[in-house]
């Protein structure tokens, strides 16, 4: 019988900085977030009754975090060709307060294929958990926060299988949603 575990970590979080030209409000421009990331398996169980041991679960979602944590996520379409001589990346973007223009190491900076938004960014960081899972592990959901109230829920499993939608941080009456209920949401 398939189990879930669920993964909460205070060492689960990560800071990063993005932009979003298209946006209406001061998102467009360059600036952070503080993340907070919950992370649910389900697997079946191995012979000693574990999906996955919680110490290699939780080096492995940390590991992965990596990838972002401090970093400037930019989407492929704004970095202007490969580094520099000295190893610098040139991001341009434009937005209705004019052209911006960043250079940057290319070791602080994240290339992702789609806008840094925290859905697809969750998206990104499920399907790289998923894939460092063993074979038993059958879906990875991440929920990641970007700020108070505010997460995008992606799950990525079995047969390339993804789902990625945008999860209210509080239920009708304000209140916090448990990771128990959405994993009633996600059963449905």
């Amino acid at each position: 019988m398939a189990t879930w575990l669920i993964l909460e970590d205070d060492r689960f979080n990560f800071d990063y900085c993005h932009f979003l030209p298209w946006h209406s409000s001061q998102c467009r421009s360059l600036h952070g977030h503080s993340s907070v990331v919950t992370v649910m398996l389900r697997g079946e169980p191995d012979a000693q009754g574990f999906v996955i041991d919680f110490a290699e679960a939780k080096q492995l979602v940390k590991d992965t975090q990596e990838l972002f944590d401090h970093k400037v996520i930019a989407p492929r379409a704004t970095v202007l060709g490969p580094p520099d001589a000295q190893g610098l990346l040139t991001i341009a973007f434009e937005t209705p307060a004019g052209p911006h223009r960043l250079l940057l190491p290319a070791t602080e900076v994240a290339i992702i294929d789609s806008d840094a938004t925290v859905e697809n960014l969750s998206a990104l960081l499920a399907a790289a958990i998923y894939r460092r899972m063993p074979a038993n592990v059958q879906w990875v959901l991440v929920r990641m926060f970007e700020g108070i109230g505010k997460s995008a829920l992606s799950m990525v499993g079995v047969a390339g299988d993804a789902l990625t939608c945008l999860m209210p941080g509080t239920d009708i009456a304000g209140h916090p949603l448990s990771t128990e209920q959405l994993i009633v949401q996600m059963e449905r």
